[in-house]
């Protein structure tokens, strides 16, 4: 692993206080590209902490910026373009790459990188929007889009959806689709790991439906709870498990709902879970009801493990990339009994499958992620035309 002589690139609008997707595949991509000749430094608005987590903190030798502006985010928002192009100029950054899920966020980071004299790499990493007065953020990110796009070098998009969404429908064709990769070398199916993991979770001849994802609005584990009571009142003997970090106390709001459905004693909240490879190995089935996504890590490690999934069909359909996914509506008001459908025919069918032979492609791993980021990097390094 080389880090003397690697050349820095800044990534900014995460960090590991929050846990998001793009934070964990950006620090797991750090340990792969290093081999490559670059290395990740990190600039947030809200804070790094150290959880004593390896796997999580930054690499030893990774600068962390941390502008904790967040008490007062309008504030915040108005100081955060100034006090991230200081931080530019001190460092003197040739990169800075934008993980970002709103146009008028990363403008935040874009217009004063490009003012200090860095290249500009914008990563799309959502479909839409979340929260409250909706409308009005779809609205406002679709007008900064264009705007962005002026301070872009580089467009890079984890799935067609989210090019669409973040990008001008003419630079479609300038954006790169870079698969969110995972290590093939940890995620794929065990038969040991999977019993020794199903007897730690102590859930016995029942069907384990499993969901990894942060709590949230958008993640819509409520509807999984409706779920699993049409599959309670069919007669299927079915267990929930929720792994994820709880955003504005939505696990409340998930237990109430299981207290109100009387199917408590079938859900368990696990939190935030670091062995997800064993959590997957020990599932019988994963879930994904999101509003929307663009390509949700989660899936693809599931993918990789050989566990069937049955996933909201507003998903990007690039995040489908073996044949064991089954994407359903969740919007309909039918959607419940769909699910309820697909998951019996998946549990029927369970003892004709071998998950030891369902293998994914390797442009979906950890590896070729590096190594096809290296390249773009390269790309912007040496090339004065725009990606």
């Amino acid at each position: 692993m080389r880090d003397k002589n690697n050349l820095r690139v800044l990534h900014c609008n995460n960090d590991n206080k929050s846990l998001g997707g793009a934070y964990v595949i950006t620090r797991r991509v750090d340990e792969c590209i290093r081999r490559y000749g670059y290395q990740f430094d990190y600039f947030t608005m809200d804070e790094f902490v150290h959880s004593g987590n390896k796997n999580l903190d930054p690499l030893p030798s990774t600068k962390c910026f941390s502008a904790r502006l967040r008490k007062n985010r309008l504030v915040g928002y108005l100081k955060l373009p100034f006090y991230f192009y200081k931080t530019i100029k001190k460092q003197k950054y040739k990169i800075v790459h934008i993980d970002t899920d709103l146009a008028w966020k990363a403008l935040l980071y874009a217009i004063p990188a490009r003012k200090a004299g860095s290249k500009v790499v914008v990563h799309s990493h959502s479909t839409n929007v979340d929260g409250v007065h909706k409308n009005v953020k779809r609205l406002f990110h679709n007008i900064c889009k264009y705007i962005l796009d002026k301070d872009t070098d580089c467009r890079i998009a984890c799935t067609k959806e989210a090019a669409e969404w973040m990008f001008p429908s003419n630079k479609l064709d300038k954006v790169k689709i870079l698969f969110n990769g995972v290590d093939l070398n940890e995620f794929y199916f065990d038969a040991k790991l999977r019993k020794a993991s199903k007897e730690k979770l102590n859930i016995h001849n029942k069907i384990i439906i499993g969901n990894i994802a942060a709590l949230n609005e958008n993640k819509n584990q409520l509807f999984l709870v409706g779920v699993l009571k049409k599959l309670l009142d069919d007669g299927v003997d079915a267990f929930l498990v929720l792994a994820g970090k709880s955003i504005d106390n939505w696990d409340e709001k998930i237990l109430s709902k299981a207290k109100k459905l009387n199917v408590s004693d079938h859900i368990r909240l696990l939190g935030f879970v670091n062995n997800t490879n064993a959590l997957l190995n020990a599932i019988d089935i994963f879930a994904l009801p999101s509003h929307f996504e663009g390509a949700p890590l989660s899936l693809i490690e599931a993918q990789a493990t050989g566990v069937d999934c049955i996933i909201s069909d507003s998903i990007g359909k690039n995040a489908i990339i073996s044949s064991w996914v089954h994407p359903e509506p969740v919007e309909d008001s039918q959607s419940v009994d769909y699910w309820v459908d697909i998951i019996k025919k998946i549990y029927n069918d369970m003892s004709k499958i071998d998950r030891t032979n369902r293998k994914i492609e390797d442009k979906y791993s950890l590896r070729y992620m590096a190594e096809e980021l290296s390249k773009i990097y390269d790309g912007i390094i040496h090339v004065n035309n725009s990606i």
